[in-house]
């Protein structure tokens, strides 16, 4: 049973790993997207606010799934539930907000008018806001995942 814990919390480790670098890359892209909203600046860079539907927990519902987490420790198990728990609130956020997103856009071509950059922002910058505020702390939390798994 060691065994088994022991590889699914290396499959876990990996998982985050990936995660992880995932997070950084979009968190820098979100961050520089609010920043030129919010600047109302005309730039000839493009930048979308990409959000991390993609973090993957595959490795975790596989250690919860078969029953291997029955030999890990309770603070790993519960520091992962509490990583995963985040992780999957945002991406269930990142989805309705996205789905919101294109709604506005889809009303706005079927009625034949062009959306309004500005009430775009207006619309949807504060739950950008908070979407990357919690992917802050989704990259803390796979710090503190990445230690105690060492």
């Amino acid at each position: 049973h060691q065994s088994e814990a022991e590889s699914a919390l290396n499959n876990i480790k990996n998982e985050i790993i990936s995660n992880q670098k995932t997070m950084a890359v979009l968190h820098k892209n979100n961050l520089k997207t609010i920043e030129i909203m919010l600047e109302n600046s005309e730039t000839n860079e493009e930048v979308k606010f990409i959000p991390g539907m993609l973090l993957k927990a595959a490795a975790w519902e596989t250690m919860l799934s078969t029953g291997i987490s029955n030999h890990v420790d309770y603070e790993t198990v519960l520091l992962l539930s509490d990583l995963y728990s985040l992780q999957e609130l945002y991406i269930n956020t990142s989805q309705i907000l996205t789905g919101s997103a294109m709604n506005t856009a889809g009303y706005a071509t079927v009625a034949g008018k062009m959306v309004d950059n500005q009430i775009f922002v207006q619309n949807f910058s504060e739950y950008m806001i908070i979407l990357v505020e919690v992917e802050e702390q989704i990259l803390t939390s796979y710090e503190k995942a990445l230690k105690k798994l060492e």
